[in-house]
Parts: structure tokens; sequence; C-alpha cells
């Protein structure tokens, strides 16, 4: 294969990458690899060229967030005292998957994710123990707990994608505050909006999985 030929490679990958993700927030992975070709104006022999199946496009357009999930879980180890490494943690993962827009619905169970997980298991298991041995965090939770915890969140920031993102943040100030010794604090994330939550609730009946 030529320069030219590699250069057009990449590219037309890159335009294969691009135009599921678009497919992708739109319809989530029931996208159809003919109307990924349609996007990247490519034929659909080139996406199937570099992606055997729906499945290995979805795994290839959310590495990047694993990736950036690993990248999250360092800065909050060598950044955050202890006592704060889980929630701190927690609220930039909430964050990127937020603005990420695609891959909250990407199988965590999938071939890519699996080193991302067992990776990810480590570190807050990590966090578990400094947190809790500074005082900070409940000392009845677990591991199972917290992967509990960034499930829900995962769910609840996919599903208001469309709507006010102050309804997962509030969220996850209760769900914080809770995992924390002692009484109730006052939450830095302000009540939702009645209004905004009863434009979601109105949404979720209309399409159960959250999206228009």
């Amino acid at each position: 294969m030529s320069v030219a030929q590699r250069s057009d490679a990449v590219r037309n990958r890159q335009r294969v990458l691009d135009a599921a993700a678009a497919a992708y927030a739109e319809v989530g992975p029931r996208f159809g690899m003919h109307d990924v070709a349609r996007r990247a104006n490519v034929g659909v022999g080139t996406v199937y060229r570099h992606f055997a199946d729906r499945e290995e496009l979805i795994d290839a357009i959310a590495r990047p967030f694993f990736d950036r999930t690993l990248e999250l879980a360092r800065e909050a180890e060598a950044e955050a005292p202890a006592g704060a490494r889980f929630a701190t943690f927690l609220r930039s993962f909430a964050q990127a998957q937020a603005e990420h827009g695609v891959t909250g619905h990407c199988a965590w169970d999938s071939p890519a994710a699996q080193a991302v997980r067992a990776e990810l298991r480590v570190f807050v298991a990590g966090f578990l123990a400094a947190d809790q041995a500074a005082g900070a965090l409940r000392p009845d939770l677990t591991l199972e707990d917290a992967a509990a915890v960034l499930l829900t969140i995962t769910m609840l920031v996919d599903a208001t994608r469309d709507h006010d993102a102050a309804i997962w943040r509030r969220h996850l100030a209760l769900v914080l505050d809770g995992l924390r010794p002692g009484g109730a604090r006052e939450l830095a994330a302000p009540p939702v909006d009645p209004a905004a939550w009863d434009a979601f609730a109105r949404a979720r009946k209309r399409d159960p999985n959250g999206r228009r």
C-alpha cells in the first residue's frame, strides 16, 4: 500500500468513526452500518474493511472515553487528598460522560472495556481505602457498592442528556453526602427546578430510553 493509500485509509477510518458517533448520538446502538456509510460518504464495504461488525465499531467510538476514565482515576489518585478521592473521581467521571455525548450507552462489558474495568477496580478500591482511613467515607461502603453508584450515575447522566444537567448533579450531590459518616450536610447542588423535572418525566414516558 502506498503512502497516499495509507493516508486515504486513515482518513476514511476517521470519517467512519465520526459518522458512527453521530449516528449513535441520535439513535443509540441500533444504528445501521449502511447509515454510517452514508453519513461518512463512503461505501459500506469501506466501513466493513475497518470494522468487522457494529459491536467492533461501538467499541472503537467508546475507547477514547474508556481511556479518559482511567486518566481521571489517575488524576484523582495523584491530586486529590485522602478523604476526597472517590468523590473527586465520581464528579469528574460524571462530567466527562455528560460532555462526551455518546459512550454512556456503550457496553462496559465489551472486550474493549475489560482491561479498563480491571484497572479501574484497583483504583476505586484504593480510593475507598484511603477515604475510609481518613474518616471521610462510611466504613461499610464496599467496592460493589461503589460499582453500583457508578452504574446509577451513568444511567442518570444518560437519561438526562437532553434535559437539565441539574438533575444528575443534584442526585450526585445527594449520593456523595449519603456516603459520608455522620449527619446530613448542606448540598453544593441546588434543588432541581420542578418544571425541568416534569419535562424530563414526560419525555421518559414517551421514550423509556430517554431519547427524543
